[in-house]
């Protein structure tokens, strides 16, 4: 019996060392297994973090390019006035560069007309001092 007694604690020794060699590398392979996935939990919350900013970024982009388009909006609704403005004021000059026009014509024309006049009357009474000097020397004269 002591045999027997002695061979039965010895395997339940041996069977209780590879019980506990097979739990501590399950728990070594636990452990690696849970670094492993602690350290792509790190990777991840790099990833996300770095992801998060470039949204940030591009966010901040978007908010200034929508700011250049909206004065640019402005700046282009404004131009348009002006151009608007500019050709009106344009087709005003016309009309008044037409009317300047017929102002001028009306004016040489007046000249013109009051230079024939002046003409008549001149020659009027150079034809009537021509026939009082005719009518002069027909007359004795009383002296």
């Amino acid at each position: 019996e002591p045999s027997g007694t002695s061979s039965t604690p010895s395997a339940s020794t041996a069977a209780a060392a590879t019980a506990a060699e097979t739990a501590a590398a399950e728990t070594a392979n636990a452990q690696g297994v849970a670094a492993k996935a602690t350290a792509r939990e790190a990777v991840f919350q790099e990833v996300l973090a770095s992801r998060e900013a470039y949204a940030r970024e591009l966010q901040l982009r978007l908010d200034a390019s929508s700011k250049d388009l909206e004065s640019t909006k402005a700046r282009h609704k404004e131009a348009q006035s002006k151009l608007e403005l500019a050709q009106s004021l344009h087709g005003h000059a016309e009309e008044e560069a037409d009317i300047q026009k017929e102002v001028e014509f009306a004016d040489v024309d007046r000249r013109a007309q009051t230079q024939k006049k002046v003409n008549e009357i001149l020659h009027d009474m150079i034809r009537a001092k021509k026939e009082e000097a005719k009518t002069s020397r027909r007359r004795p004269s009383k002296a």
